[in-house]
């Protein structure tokens, strides 16, 4: 029960600051445009995204040498508000930390590629 209600915290927290993001200028203008999003409008909501991600890999909780997280929603939700590019740019952001960080006992492309795949 603890893991449920650790996991629904992390969860939680991305709720609320994707909440607050959403309020945000760039963001609403993103949304509300219909003309084609450039890199003005793609990269500022892909790096919120993926500092998301790297949220969800730091709040990680270890069950025996498994480290269950939320890493992915921050991509996901990229993905589905922003579009495929978005979603993968963040996912990068979030795989690549995941890269540098080191965790041990995973290979060098899985915390890269779990990552950024679901996005895409």
């Amino acid at each position: 029960m603890d893991l449920v209600i650790n996991l629904l915290e992390k969860v939680c927290v991305i709720v609320l600051l994707g909440y607050v993001v959403s309020r945000a200028r760039f963001f609403r203008a993103y949304l509300d445009d219909e003309r084609r999003p450039g890199w003005r409008d793609v990269v500022p909501m892909a790096l919120v995204f993926g500092l998301f991600s790297i949220y969800g890999t730091l709040g990680g909780t270890q069950i025996g040498d498994a480290v269950i997280n939320v890493r992915d929603a921050g991509p996901m939700i990229a993905g589905l508000v922003g579009g495929p590019l978005v979603g993968v740019i963040a996912g990068l952001i979030g795989g690549l930390h995941r890269l540098a960080i080191g965790l041990e006992n995973v290979g060098t492309w899985t915390g890269l590629g779990y990552t950024c795949i679901p996005c895409s």
